[in-house]
């Protein structure tokens, strides 16, 4: 039998919506062939490159904060990512996230009440790693706009992850937000710390939505490739991948 039209309407919650539409947010989840060089055995080789472009996005969208966070900071700083068949892991020494929870008054009043209650009795981490269209770059000022725009950014990447969790430090404390199931399950630990400041996010991608069985070479040597290239770019930074200078 034939659907109504009014059947054919559905109303999907924003989590659900990237999930289901994902190149809106991430980019295509198709596997793209290009020509291009990729620097692989310590020098540059030209060849055809196979590549999901959403995957390589969601390892970007950490690598960027990381980035901003130390740039922000106006500091010197170190990153290391490192990235297995299975997981990707980014570390940074900037200043962490603020291990704070925003005043009620700070929070859209557009929003249903029991939204703006749940968002002020949270930690800030849990809100920028799981509270979709949070972020800080909506001000129409004259600062420089950085990643994350639009208030997305690593969320789509906990949101594409069975397991992503996330540690800041910050002013004495420690942060852990925990999230499992394509952020379905979220969990935040709060303690007392007195080491130096930073962030580590670790993520395990829910491999099997971008059509792959593990995390292939291919996005490692972009990676690591990018990685070059971002050292030349920020002096202030150094960068390190799979513990290798």
């Amino acid at each position: 039998m034939k659907k109504k039209q009014e059947d054919k309407i559905k109303v999907l919650s924003a989590r659900n919506q990237i999930l289901t539409r994902p190149q809106m947010w991430i980019g295509s989840m198709d596997s793209t062939e290009v020509n291009g060089f990729l620097f692989k055995n310590d020098k540059l080789e030209w060849g055809t490159i196979n590549y999901v472009p959403a995957f390589l996005k969601i390892i970007n969208e950490v690598l960027d904060n990381s980035i901003d966070a130390i740039n922000n900071s106006k500091r010197d700083g170190e990153i290391k990512v490192n990235i297995t068949d299975e997981f990707v892991e980014i570390i940074d020494n900037g200043p962490g996230i603020p291990i704070v929870k925003k005043n009620i008054k700070d929070i859209d009043p557009t929003l249903p009440e029991e939204t703006r209650k749940k968002l002020a009795d949270s930690y800030l981490p849990e809100t920028c790693w799981t509270q979709l269209f949070a972020g800080s770059n909506f001000e129409n000022d004259n600062e420089v706009a950085t990643i994350g725009s639009h208030g997305v950014g690593s969320k789509a990447s906990a949101i594409f992850s069975q397991k992503f969790v996330g540690t800041t430090y910050n002013n004495g404390l420690k942060c852990v937000v925990t999230c499992k199931d394509n952020l379905d399950k979220v969990n935040t630990k709060v303690s007392e710390y007195s080491g130096e400041s930073g962030t580590k996010v670790v993520f395990y991608p829910d491999l099997a939505r971008f059509g792959l069985s593990k995390i292939e070479d291919v996005y490692k040597d972009l990676i690591e490739q990018r990685l070059n290239c971002l050292a030349v770019t920020f002096s202030n930074i150094k960068f390190s991948f799979n513990k290798q200078y």
